[in-house]
């Protein structure tokens, strides 16, 4: 039997929502299931199991699976299938955040929430990453809605090694788009570097591809305030654990997130958060991290201090942290996922 997967983009690995596909197939495969991913767009170097949707035969046997996240023809051509139909709803960035950045982003997003109100009744199932992305969708008409969190792996990020360094670290991790609004990290950090440690840097961490506009903005902002930011680009997550084990805070200043997977690599690698009060963040935090509830920037400064200078404070935060990882790296989720599947097999 097949369960295959549907995109409307996906990358060779790295982002959240591409990831979440392959390790979902990983599953599927471990349970006995064949499974494929159709999309369409996708990376040249993306595996041979990735192909674009045009090529799909359809099976009435078949369950397939939408990754809703954007506009385009995938959405449509799902909702069509003669066959069993699941959604997993990552949520979508208010086309707004892309006005004068990427105008084919505020087309695919400007009127996706509507498009996805009226096929609420094609689907078999739906399940949402997040507790905030279940009271979206079903604030489009969706019944029934499950929760069930992005799918991480941490056999994916290598061994960390203990850097030796006087520095202190802020670290920002995630694409580099108007919605995470870096700009209030660069000035919350500005204060921190400018007023209370000169020996600190400002490392973000993402792909700014289709949004190069953004980032030269950003470049633009850091050389008026007089500051270093160190943009690193993509990094694969099997390098990306240096950088959580050896920075100090982690800064997430971000106004609409559907989950926030570094929120969770922060948790597992013992990195400090401090995240502003926005859609899925408090949910994926719980009852951990540092949650600010404006955008004070010298009060965020003054916080970074206190968690870098307090090692009572710093343990405290890390220890909630962890405890909460627990839930998002447990096996329970991929035997739910296939039991939902098993409930639908022809």
């Amino acid at each position: 039997m097949r369960v295959n997967q549907f995109l409307e983009g996906i990358k060779a690995y790295g982002d959240s929502i591409s990831n979440d596909a392959y390790r979902i197939r990983k599953i599927l495969l471990g349970a006995g299931y064949e499974s494929d991913i159709f999309v369409n767009n996708k990376d040249s170097d993306v595996p041979d199991f990735v192909r674009h949707y045009s090529t799909y035969k359809e099976d009435k046997s078949d369950i397939n699976i939408l990754h809703a996240t954007i506009g385009g023809k995938t959405t449509k051509f799902v909702s069509e299938l003669n066959t069993k139909r699941g959604m997993v709803f990552h949520n979508f960035t208010p086309h707004y955040y892309f006005k004068d950045v990427n105008d084919e982003h505020v087309r695919l997003l400007r009127d996706y929430g509507y498009e996805l109100s009226r096929i609420s009744d094609k689907f078999d199932f739906v399940v949402a990453d997040s507790e905030y992305n279940k009271e979206v969708i079903e604030d489009l008409g969706y019944r029934n809605v499950e929760v069930m969190p992005i799918f991480m792996d941490f056999s994916e990020y290598e061994g960390c090694v203990r850097l030796k360094k006087s520095t202190v670290s802020v670290l920002a991790v995630g694409r580099i788009v108007p919605n995470k609004r870096y700009e209030d990290v660069i000035l919350s950090f500005y204060y921190y570097n400018k007023f209370i440690n000169g020996d600190s840097e400002l490392n973000i961490v993402g792909n700014y591809r289709d949004t190069e506009k953004y980032y030269i903005k950003l470049l633009q902002f850091s050389k008026e305030l007089g500051i270093k930011v160190d943009f690193l680009g993509f990094i694969e997550n099997k390098h990306l654990a240096q950088y959580y084990f050896n920075s100090d805070v982690f800064l997430c200043m971000s106004e609409h997130e559907g989950f926030c997977i570094p929120l969770v690599e922060c948790m597992f690698f013992g990195l400090p958060i401090i995240a502003y009060n926005s859609t899925a963040i408090p949910y994926t935090l719980k009852d951990c991290g540092v949650l600010i509830y404006e955008k004070d920037h010298k009060a965020v400064a003054e916080l970074i201090d206190m968690i870098v200078k307090d090692g009572l404070l710093r343990k405290s935060i890390v220890g909630k942290q962890r405890a909460r990882a627990d839930y998002f790296i447990d096996d329970k989720h991929a035997k739910r996922l296939i039991q939902i599947v098993k409930r639908f097999e022809i």
